[in-house]
């Protein structure tokens, strides 16, 4: 699981949808690119929806908590990820949906025997949903223990990631894997994000990005929430997993 611990341009596509169980904007902004973010109750999702927001598009959240957030731009459903209709009226419409669920905190986190398949379940509900409307671009945040057929885990918090963690949360890693494995044989334009702790902290560089191996032990919040909106429309890690964290800037360095 992904934990937080606090310190201290677009494509444009025709939508023109009403939304009348979203809490928000009314759909009325046809000609706008619109951005479904599953599980955005977070700080991590906060913030994202912040950035997205100043780059003009609309927004389209799904959560299962509370958001205190309101604009005219955003669209929010109080739903459950397991819900088929919650999940395609929330996709609905959307050209890019960003899964942020696995994120700590969230339901999907918890080691309970009654969810041991809880994350799988969902990206092959949010798969569906997806090719039914055509959408197209996925963007699923995990935990850096996910392992995929390109991974050299060569440094200490690669072999960490890879036996320390799996042992200790069995029942979780099973479920990301399961999910991981699932993605990789979806016709999706996927990108699998695995990240290390998430710290809203400033004094970090840009996201370093690795195809093969856990690239830091940290990743600055408001750093990975723009790096994540950006992949919306990068083709550059289509159909990849990669690793991510924060490079340290020179005046935190110092």
């Amino acid at each position: 699981m992904v934990t937080f611990a606090n310190s201290s341009g677009t494509a444009t596509r025709s939508v023109q949808t009403i939304y009348p169980r979203f809490r928000g904007g009314g759909g009325e902004n046809v000609g706008t690119e619109t951005v479904c973010i599953l599980g955005a109750d977070g700080p991590l999702g906060r913030r994202m929806i912040e950035i997205a927001i100043d780059c003009g598009y609309q927004i389209q959240v799904l959560t299962s908590g509370h958001l205190d957030y309101s604009h005219s731009q955003l669209r929010i459903r109080k739903g459950c990820p397991l819900n088929t209709r919650d999940l395609r009226t929330v996709i609905n419409g959307s050209s890019c949906v960003i899964n942020l669920l696995n994120l700590s905190g969230h339901e999907a986190a918890k080691d309970s025997p009654r969810q041991t398949q809880y994350s799988a379940t969902v990206t092959k509900m949010v798969w569906s949903a997806m090719q039914r409307q055509q959408i197209d671009r996925y963007l699923l945040v995990s935990h850096p223990s996910v392992v995929t057929p390109a991974d050299r885990r060569r440094n200490p918090q690669g072999l960490a990631s890879k036996y320390l963690w799996p042992l200790l949360h069995r029942r979780r890693w099973r479920d990301l894997q399961a999910e991981a494995d699932l993605l990789r044989q979806t016709q999706l334009a996927w990108t699998l994000i695995r990240c290390p702790q998430v710290k809203d902290v400033d004094g970090y560089g840009p996201v370093d990005v690795d195809r093969h191996c856990p690239a830091g032990t940290l990743v600055s919040l408001d750093r990975l929430a723009r790096f994540l909106i950006y992949q919306k429309d990068c083709q550059r890690y289509l159909r990849e997993s990669v690793f991510v964290a924060s490079r340290v800037s020179r005046l935190r360095s110092m």
